[in-house]
């Protein structure tokens, strides 16, 4: 099923404005979620450039049809493909979640890194053969505590000075 592509228009006070309808199938889980039900709008002030605009507007379109293919995908209990900020915006939400589930009990520091590798060796048993054949990318030795104790003591990020304390 295709949709049709919606076009902006620019109004009398100089917005660009556009408006799509929710396909029926999708609506109710999309007021869930996204609290619209029957039509997506998107609006770009006047004075932004017009390859400005052109982006927002093509980025507002692909993010609505990429909500309303992964509702479908989810009724048909099918996966969707994930962007790289979209994964990087899973991993970040997981990573709260587990932290979370954490800062009360958080262990003793001097077993966190070999709680670290033991999480490792398990996701590796479940990995596809190309990444068990590769060794984990990172200096040679990592598991070793001389080795990863003679690296840098400081670093320059951007504008920002951190400072590193040896992992002993």
């Amino acid at each position: 099923m295709g949709f049709a592509l919606p076009m902006p228009k620019t109004l009398k006070s100089g917005v660009d404005f556009a408006r799509q309808a929710i396909p029926a199938d999708v609506r109710d889980e999309y007021q869930r979620l996204f609290g619209k039900r029957r039509e997506e709008r998107w609006r770009a002030e006047p004075g932004r450039p017009v390859g400005e605009r052109k982006r927002l507007y093509g980025e507002w379109v692909g993010e609505f049809y990429r909500r309303i293919e992964a509702i479908r995908a989810a009724k048909r209990g099918d996966g969707i493909d994930l962007n790289r900020k979209d994964a990087l915006v899973l991993a970040g939400e997981w990573y709260s979640w587990f932290v979370e589930l954490h800062e009360d009990k958080p262990g003793k520091p001097e077993e966190w890194e070999a709680e670290q590798w033991s999480i490792i060796d398990a996701m590796l048993l479940h990995a596809p053969e190309y990444v068990r054949e590769e060794p984990i990318s990172g200096p040679a030795g990592a598991r070793d505590p001389d080795v990863r104790g003679s690296g840098p003591s400081s670093l320059n990020v951007g504008s920002r000075h951190i400072s590193c304390e040896p992992w002993h």
